[in-house]
């Protein structure tokens, strides 16, 4: 087992590498939930494991194989048979289990989780009185089980909003080894995602193999705080063999909740759908559940032993009111039928992969997925063609652009396993627009090149040297205030060195230069960040951890982004530009076996301005000091 400090740095390293430059709140939730309920090897199927950052489907198989053959199998012992990372042989030694069915304990098991974060300096939306709730975000959450039974209800409030439980989430769920009940809150990741999948999922990074060919997992609790993407109402799925060689599995769902929109009154139309998530200012306020949603979902899944599957999924959507909107990300009219058809082939060590959607306006979306898993490399390639009004809110999209709209490219990733300790990412993602975009009067075109080198010598030491190139089409004005079309270029280099240096100590390092450049040479700027970070454990009962981060940056163009994964539970991209310092320093005390409390402190100074922020949030001064308690209850 690594430390609680490697296993800390395991779980950013991961995030940041599916999602760089993105907020993954829900992928953290995932991954905490299965540290607390770690997956059953035994009973798990590939799906349900995949779930977990860095393990594609076909690794998945694999290890389950592995499993089924001999399970006494050690997780140690099937990361050297597969030449799997570090990094991924610490995730399964904390998030999965291997033990036989009837030997799992049926206890009564409660966690809970109580946050409560605020700044010290008052933004404009208080002082004025534009906010109509006090400063401060409170989280609490619970969640209980038993046997096969897990209930969960979670309360948000953020900072500005008025009500304690602003957002309030539930759900009871009843699960056995091939069924599934969930009433309340819950999502869908079906088939290769086009129609349902979980939100914020893999984005283009250091994971240059498993987002090629991904299956959903099926219906879900949700246990996030993000207030959209997901269904309430009712859900099953069931799970059974036909005959010795086939396998179906069939869920369907029913959902009716309240979303929230801008509302035209005079034409009783939905203009946009908001989700920002913020409910403090009055026009935030009237925005706040004006929209009725009712859904219906179905799947159908026949997956054969020899290694061909078949799916087809359904969304039905019916709205109260038209929406009427530009955005890639809605739904557009009253009501309307998505339907999506998959296939795929497992044959030897490789997997081979497609999908076929139809929004309820007839536009298309398709995608294709392979990869390669061998002894010493692992290749995959992805393609997809999605027509420019094709609209699916539910949908995932593994590319250049958020939503599964208006794009085409060809993906190409490269995972060479020179050993154990050194390994080589490289990703290649060729692309373009089909039509103009709604911020650039043009098709986009783009060429987006990655190279990254880990050398692990052993599990107390890392060192990681990356290199990206992202060029793309671009939309600006000129000094004469005309707007113009070109190209731009970012191109980034970030070195980073890991050590535990004792029982007690580990330590981290990262430099990262960024340069942005417009091809026509009208801006060039650059960017220079480093960070020193250390953690210290004196006892099972105490963690310290501290980190200083120094950045200088002409303009935002050349930010650097820094993810930072303080607490249990918070996972921040922070895109430091200009000129300044940024202090994290956070602790852990743990009284008793079942209470953890946490805390930690954020400050960031930025040199030669006044103010900082933007708007509302925009604070009267060079400082920006945040804070964070929480306590955590784990009762078995």
């Amino acid at each position: 087992m690594g430390t609680y400090s490697q296993e800390d740095v395991t779980i950013e390293n991961l995030i940041e590498n599916i999602g760089e430059e993105t907020y993954s709140s829900p992928e953290i939730d995932l991954i905490e939930y299965f540290r607390d309920y770690p997956i059953n090897l035994r009973t798990a199927d590939a799906q349900e494991l995949s779930q977990l950052p860095g393990i594609s489907l076909l690794i998945a198989q694999r290890i389950l194989e592995i499993i089924h053959s001999n399970p006494l199998s050690k997780i140690s012992v099937i990361c050297d048979d597969l030449n799997l990372s570090p990094e991924i042989e610490l995730l399964l030694e904390h998030c999965t289990i291997n033990i036989e069915p009837e030997k799992m304990k049926t206890n009564f098991e409660l966690a809970s989780r109580s946050r409560y974060r605020d700044r010290l300096e008052t933004v404009k939306g208080l002082e004025n009185g534009l906010y109509k709730g006090p400063g401060g975000d409170i989280y609490n959450r619970i969640i209980t089980s038993y046997s096969n039974f897990e209930t969960g209800v979670l309360t948000n409030k953020k900072s500005g909003e008025s009500n304690l439980n602003e957002f309030t989430s539930f759900y009871a769920a009843y699960n056995t080894s091939n069924t599934k009940i969930i009433i309340g809150d819950f999502y869908a990741d079906y088939g290769m995602g086009s129609l349902l999948w979980r939100q914020f999922s893999y984005r283009k990074g250091s994971e240059v193999i498993s987002p090629a060919v991904s299956f959903g997992s099926g219906i879900n609790p949700y246990r996030s705080s993000i207030e959209f993407a997901f269904f309430r109402g009712v859900s099953a799925s069931h799970s059974n063999r036909i005959g010795d060689e086939l396998r179906f599995n069939i869920s369907g769902f029913y959902s009716d909740r309240s979303k929230s929109a801008t509302i035209d009154t005079i034409n009783n139309i939905a203009t946009s759908i908001y989700t920002a998530g913020y409910f403090r200012t009055e026009s935030e306020i009237e925005k706040k559940g004006k929209l009725n949603e009712r859904a219906i979902g179905f799947n159908l899944d026949l997956i054969s032993l020899h290694g061909f599957r078949l799916g087809i999924n359904l969304l039905n959507l019916n709205y109260d009111k038209a929406i009427i909107s530009e955005s890639s990300n809605s739904f557009r009219g009253n009501a309307g039928t998505l339907v999506a058809a998959n296939a795929a082939y497992n044959f030897s060590n490789n997997i081979v992969a497609f999908e076929l959607s139809n929004d309820a306006k007839s536009n298309k979306n398709f995608k294709f997925g392979f990869t390669h898993n061998g002894e010493f490399a692992d290749f995959s390639l992805s393609a997809r063609y999605i027509e420019p009004e094709f609209r699916s809110p539910y949908g995932y999209h593994f590319g250049e652009f958020s939503a599964p709209a208006n794009e085409q490219g060809l993906y190409s990733g490269l995972l060479i396993k020179l050993s154990k300790k050194m390994r080589i990412s490289l990703f290649a993602d060729i692309f373009n627009s089909i039509s103009r975009t709604y911020t650039i009067p043009s098709i986009v075109r783009g060429l987006d090149l990655f190279s990254e080198i880990n050398y692990q010598p052993d599990r107390k030491s890392k060192f990681t040297l990356r290199l990206r190139s992202d060029t793309k089409t671009d939309s600006y004005n000129d000094l004469q205030g005309n707007r113009v079309v070109d190209l731009s270029r970012k191109n980034s280099i970030r070195f980073e060195v890991y050590k535990t240096l004792s029982k007690e100590l580990s330590g981290r390092m990262r430099c990262e230069y960024a340069m942005f450049k417009r091809l026509d040479n009208s801006l060039n700027s650059e960017g220079l960040m480093s960070f020193v970070d250390i953690t210290w454990r004196s006892s099972e009962r105490i963690r310290l951890n501290f980190r200083y981060s120094l950045f200088s940056t002409d303009d935002l163009n050349s930010a650097v982004y820094q993810f930072e994964y303080n607490q249990p539970g918070i996972i921040q991209t922070i895109p430091l530009y200009g000129k300044g310092s940024r202090i994290l320093f956070g602790c852990e005390y743990r009284p008793i076996e079942i209470i953890k409390l946490q805390g930690s402190f954020m400050t960031t100074i930025k040199n030669e301005v006044s103010t900082i922020g933007t708007g509302n949030e925009q604070i009267n001064s060079n400082l920006d000091n945040r804070f964070l308690f929480q306590i955590e209850v784990r009762i078995r």
